[in-house]
């Protein structure tokens, strides 16, 4: 049974782990994993949250999250979005886990000034093209992991190894990952989840 957010429900699911009830800006993390949750809704009154849990829900599009400006932590794994989008005010985010969805092009991460750590891994990446909007994050991402997607030729190579301010690129289960130009193109300093 799908599980709406609405400010009733949400009081349930803080009182249930013993957060705040009567005072939901003081909450700093909610725990929505898990619940079937199909819309993101009703999260206004949730200013202080700092960290965000939506894993194993049934979401397709990632909305509702504009009174979050605090946000530092977003983890949306293991659901149904086809498109990153809606994250315009999150100025702050530093970690955004998109693991498992259905995402064939990384988008929407223009404004994400602080955005440091990006999981992407098992979506449907194929080409450089569908990492274009990386660029957008160039400058503060320190930590990608795009494993197990579908990334193929030399162009999808070049556009993650392009992205100098990483230091760490996990990249496993991808069929760019056959040879050994990995370990030719990496700086000293940065690191490699296994490939092979």
């Amino acid at each position: 049974m799908p599980l709406e957010l609405t400010p009733s429900s949400l009081r349930e699911l803080c009182k249930a782990h013993k957060q705040y009830v009567s005072c939901p800006e003081l909450n700093d993390v909610l725990y929505l994993q898990c619940k079937g949750i199909l819309r993101i809704q009703s999260l206004e009154a949730y200013t202080g949250v700092t960290t965000l849990y939506l894993e194993g829900n049934a979401i397709t599009q990632i909305e509702g999250l504009a009174a979050l400006t605090v946000l530092r932590c977003l983890y949306l794994g293991r659901n149904l979005v086809s498109r990153i989008q809606g994250l315009g005010a999150l100025t702050n985010l530093d970690t955004l886990d998109l693991r498992d969805n259905r995402i064939s092009r990384v988008d929407g991460l223009d404004g994400l000034p602080n955005l440091r750590t990006l999981i992407l891994s098992g979506n449907k990446l194929a080409t450089a093209d569908d990492l274009s909007g990386l660029s957008a994050v160039t400058a503060s991402l320190t930590c990608l992991d795009v494993a197990r997607n579908r990334l193929e030729g030399e162009d999808a190579l070049r556009a993650l190894l392009e992205l100098r301010g990483l230091a760490l690129l996990a990249a496993a289960g991808n069929p760019i990952c056959g040879g050994t130009q990995w370990v030719q193109h990496l700086g000293r300093g940065r690191w490699l989840e296994h490939v092979g």
